[in-house]
Parts: C-alpha cells; sequence; structure tokens
C-alpha cells in the first residue's frame, strides 16, 4: 500500500466525528497521564501539544498565528529531567500534526525552492552533530525540524493576503505584553539605574519575558516592523491597532538601551523612503526622531541621553575592540571545523572595561557557523536573499493597499541583517521562531507566481 492508498484508507475508517473524539479522549488520557507523572507543568505541556497538533492538521492557516501567540513563553525550564520552552512544545505538537495533514493530503505537498532550502539547512544542522558537540545538538536538530513544517505551513496556508489580518493580530498580542513588561521594568528599576564610561554600560535593563534587553530590543524591532507592514494592507479597526501597536513599541525600544537594535530599526525604516506614500511619513518620524535624540543626548544627563551619546564618543567607540576578537575567534572556529561547528562558544574578554564572558560571536552568521557549519550558514544565508527577493518582486510586481506590505518584509528582513552583524538572535526560542515565521511570510509576497484563489478556510 503506497503513501495516497494510506491516506485514502485513513479518510475512509476515520470519518471527522469519530476522528474528533479520539484525539479528544487521546489528548486527555496523555494530558492526565503526564500531569500525574510530571505534575500540573507537564500536563499544560502536553495539552498544548496536543491544542497545537490538532489546529495545524485542520486549520494549518492557523498555525502559524498559533504559534506567535505563544511567542512570550519562549524560556526553557526543566521538566522531567529535561530542558523545555512551552514555546518549543508548541511547535513541536503543531509539527506533527501538520505531518499528519501532509501525509493523507498528497496534494498538499507543494515545494518551491525555498522549502528545499530550509531542508538543506535541517540536514546540516543534524550533520554538526557528528561534530564535536556530538549528541548535545540533537535537541536543536528536533527544534529545528519541526520549525521546517512550521515554516512550510507558514508560506503554504498564509499565501493569500486575506488571511494575513490573523498574523496582525496574533503578532500585536504578544508586542503588547512585551511593552507593559518593559515599562513596568523601566519604572520600576529607575532608582536603581546606573551608567558607566559614559553611558556605554547600563544597568539594571529592561528584559521583558526573553530574559535579555537585546534580544528585547530585536523583538521589539522585528515584530514591530512586520506589524507595521501587515497594518499597511489593512483598513479600520484592524489598521489603527496595528498602528497604535507598532508606535508604542517605539518608546519602549527606545528604554531598553539597545544601541544595536536602535541601528537596525532606523536601517529597515529607511527601505520605506522607496515608496512614494510613506517616504514622507517616514522622514517626519525620521525628524522628530532625530530631534528628540539630540535633545536627550545633549540637555539631559540621563541613562537614555548618555547611551545616544556613547555611539558617537571615540573612548567607548573602542568596546568595538572585544567584538573583533570574537569575530576573529568565530572564523577561527569555523575555518576549523568548517562542516560541523563545534556547538559550543565561549571567549574570556574584557568589555567596556570589565571582564566579560561571551558565549556567542555576536553575529548572526558566523554564529551559525560555529554552532552549526559553515553549510548551514550558507543555507540560511540563501533563504534570506530568497525571501528578500520575494518581497521586493512583491513590491515590483504588487499594485493597491498590498504593495507597502511587500516593502514592509524588506524592510523587517534588513532589519534583521543589519542586526545579525551585531547580534546572534538564535541563543533565544522566541526570536527563532519569529525570525522562521517572518521569512515565511516574506516568501508567500512573491507575487511573480501565480496567485491563487482565497481558498476555504475549513480542512
Amino acid at each position: 500500500m503506497n503513501v495516497r492508498e494510506l491516506a485514502a484508507a485513513l479518510r475512509r475508517e476515520w470519518p471527522p466525528r469519530r476522528r474528533a473524539a479520539k484525539i479528544g479522549i487521546a489528548a486527555s488520557g496523555a494530558t492526565l497521564a503526564l500531569g500525574l507523572a510530571g505534575g500540573p507543568v507537564a500536563g499544560g505541556l502536553t495539552l498544548l501539544a496536543f491544542a497545537a497538533a490538532v489546529t495545524a492538521f485542520y486549520r494549518p492557516d492557523l498555525f502559524g498565528p498559533l504559534v506567535l501567540l505563544v511567542l512570550p513563553a519562549g524560556t526553557r525550564i526543566e521538566l522531567l529531567h529535561s530542558v523545555v520552552a512551552p514555546l518549543e512544545t508548541a511547535v513541536g505538537g503543531g509539527a506533527l500534526g501538520y505531518a499528519a495533514r501532509l501525509l493523507i493530503r498528497p496534494e498538499e505537498r507543494r515545494f518551491q525552492p525555498a522549502h528545499w532550502i530550509f531542508a538543506a539547512f535541517v540536514l546540516f544542522v543534524g550533520l554538526s552533530g557528528f561534530g564535536p558537540a556530538g549528541g548535545q545538538q540533537i535537541h536543536e536538530f528536533l527544534f529545528v525540524g519541526a520549525l521546517g513544517f512550521l515554516f512550510h505551513s507558514v508560506t503554504t496556508h498564509l499565501d493569500h493576503p486575506r488571511r494575513r489580518h490573523v498574523l496582525l493580530i496574533a503578532l500585536a498580542i504578544p508586542i503588547v505584553i512585551e511593552i507593559s513588561l518593559t515599562f513596568y521594568e523601566y519604572v520600576d528599576r529607575w532608582s536603581q539605574r546606573f551608567s558607566r564610561l559614559g553611558g556605554a554600560i547600563v544597568y539594571p535593563l529592561p528584559e521583558g519575558t526573553l530574559r535579555h534587553a537585546n534580544a528585547l530590543g530585536m523583538f521589539l524591532v522585528f515584530a514591530g516592523l512586520a506589524v507595521v507592514a501587515l497594518a499597511l494592507a489593512e483598513h479600520g479597526a484592524f489598521a489603527r491597532w496595528g498602528m497604535i501597536v507598532a508606535g508604542a513599541s517605539g518608546p519602549a525600544l527606545l528604554v531598553t538601551f539597545s544601541r544595536a537594535s536602535w541601528i537596525a530599526l532606523a536601517a529597515g525604516a529607511c527601505v520605506y523612503l522607496a515608496e512614494r506614500r510613506t517616504r514622507t511619513v517616514v522622514l517626519a518620524i525620521g525628524l522628530v526622531g532625530a530631534v528628540g535624540g539630540a535633545f536627550l543626548a545633549l540637555a539631559t544627563r540621563g541613562a537614555i541621553g548618555q547611551r545616544i551619546t556613547s555611539l558617537f564618543t571615540v573612548e567607548t567607540n573602542g568596546l568595538s575592540d572585544f567584538r573583533v576578537v570574537l569575530a576573529r575567534k568565530a572564523a577561527h572556529i569555523a575555518a576549523t571545523h568548517p562542516l560541523t561547528g563545534t556547538g559550543r562558544f565561549e571567549v574570556a574578554g574584557t568589555y567596556a572595561g570589565r571582564p566579560d564572558i561571551a558565549t556567542h560571536p555576536h553575529n548572526m552568521f558566523l554564529g551559525l557557523a560555529v554552532f552549526f557549519g559553515i553549510p548551514a550558514a550558507i543555507a540560511f544565508g540563501l533563504l534570506v536573499l530568497v525571501a528578500m527577493r520575494a518581497s521586493l518582486r512583491g513590491f515590483r510586481h504588487i499594485s493597491g493597499s498590498h504593495r507597502p506590505t511587500a516593502l514592509g518584509f524588506l524592510a523587517v528582513l534588513v532589519a534583521i541583517v543589519i542586526n545579525g552583524f551585531f547580534e546572534y538572535p538564535f541563543w533565544n526560542v522566541s526570536l527563532t521562531v519569529l525570525i522562521v515565521v517572518l521569512l515565511g511570510v516574506a516568501i508567500t509576497l512573491d507575487r511573480g507566481r501565480d496567485t491563487p484563489p482565497e481558498p476555504s478556510l475549513r480542512a
């Protein structure tokens, strides 16, 4: 019996109502069993995995939005002698459900060049397990493999403009959560805040659910620009909601003190200068931001003003020396283990006049080469280029309200690449999932291929 015959037999012998009943019984049983064995947390994660699996199986167009809603739960916790994040559980459960759907629906197994590139990336991550890291890479391989199913789901089932407003809602909610936590932590720690070396070092910093100020800054930039891009194609309440959320993410980004994220936002925003309808607005916002930054830097002596000033002062430009050391070390590791990487990175040095230990090269592509090998870094770079090409072609070929959306996702990708010269985002689960989803959405903007009709939302 081949795969097609097996799929037909499953549909014939397992009708929808019986299928739903059995899934419900299985979910209840597994949740109860793991709840008794590992406590309520294990039971809750099992229930989350089943919910994601059922969603990906019946409504694959909602698999990506569901995962976006779980982005604030990206912190890994110890559970049953293993370490896992609730977000990883949602991605893994959804991947199993979506794989089952592809098994019984061969007509949905449509593969584009981007899918083959992502598959090569997964393969190269798997090959890194044969290097010095050994079995430590199994977890990463399984997670990246699950992300491959998420990527296919987004590029296949969210390729129509009428479905993207769901992404806007799903992405805006976690941004609101991070913005709220950012402002709360900023105000709560006001009396404890201090700066050193002309503002080069500021503590304590807001961290949100991402547990690091730079990771929080990256999240606000990538997600905020994506919300703007999606909101530009909407009208009424959706458009207003998106712009309000994106507008609030700007002040929140400012108080993260993340200079790399500030630069990435400015680079991404400059992409909008290519569109006549957005050029004036971007220039006006940029002027207001420049005047506000100059006021904070010159007329006040607060931590934010000192942090802005530190971007231009000679004595703190020496901070780049440590990053140069990291880049050289990363290049040496990649050259020594070009196919597999080492799976680990640790360099001790002096940063801003104090001892520091870096656990990643602070560079996206060098980090991929160090942890997974040069082929994995090249595959991911090709994926970014394909996504950029799709966004650019979409901008050139789309007319009407969806044209700025294509340009907006090109802005997102530019911000990711520029930020990648300063930081390595993939050490954080939430940022990893967010980037994969955004790449998937960008792929769908390529209107050089035939635009499919609006499909039915029923499975």
